[in-house]
């Protein structure tokens, strides 16, 4: 497997991951407009300009085809973790979080945790922070790893 930056030229394809793994896990727990606010933040244009915004996206390549990506904002935030269906529960979540982790930049690593990945944030090290929290239909859990 190889880690690396997501080129600006990838950002149609790796929304398209994003999605399918999304719809995998995921959109069966929100309602319909937290789906539609979900598809507005990982659009294309959204992954461009959060990258030109300055967070690190990166992506995790199988014999040269993006299979997960995984992202952090300001070393301290991470925003996105989500890995092709077909190859989840094969160590990629796991390395996106530790390369992710090499990048930051605080003692403290937070996460707005989907409530299907809490258990596999608890595995990466990472603790309940705070209530369950929605907004725009999105319901997440605020978690934190302390180093």
């Amino acid at each position: 497997m190889n880690i690396r930056p997501m080129h600006i030229s990838e950002a149609d394809y790796a929304s398209e991951l994003i999605m399918a793994a999304f719809f995998d896990t995921v959109a069966h727990t929100l309602p319909r407009h937290g789906i539609e606010s979900f598809r507005d933040i990982v659009s294309a244009d959204s992954l461009r300009q959060y990258q030109k915004d300055g967070a690190l996206l990166l992506v995790a390549e199988e014999e040269h085809q993006v299979v997960g990506l995984g992202t952090i904002k300001a070393g301290r935030h991470i925003g996105l973790l989500f890995v092709e269906p077909q190859f989840q529960r094969k160590g990629i979540g796991q390395a996106l979080v530790k390369a992710l982790l090499e990048h930051r930049e605080a003692d403290t690593v937070t996460v707005r945790a989907s409530v299907p990945s809490i258990p596999a944030y608890e595995h990466y090290g990472f603790h309940i922070s705070g209530q369950l929290e929605e907004s725009a239909g999105i319901i997440s859990q605020p978690m934190q790893r302390d180093f």
